[in-house]
């Protein structure tokens, strides 16, 4: 994992509150601005290894914010 994808981890709470989905959000188009190529598999390793959550809540998390990025991805792909 690079310092740099330690560091964006690092950096988001514990919590499924709306505020902090809106940073998990923030964060992940803050991604895709800066080019930051994300690894889900290595997010989902680090979040239950570093964030104490439960696992299928980590997967189901995991499985949305792909999901999203993708969207993200593709949206922008597009209007290109």
């Amino acid at each position: 994992m690079t310092n740099e994808t330690k560091g964006w981890l690092d950096a988001f709470p514990e919590s499924d509150h709306p505020l902090d989905t809106k940073r998990w959000y923030d964060a992940i188009i803050k991604a895709f601005r800066t080019g930051i190529d994300l690894d889900f598999e290595e997010i989902r390793y680090y979040i239950k290894e570093n964030k104490n959550w439960e696992e299928e809540y980590v997967d189901k998390f995991i499985e949305k914010i792909e999901i999203d990025y993708s969207k993200l991805k593709d949206f922008f792909n597009h209007i290109k």
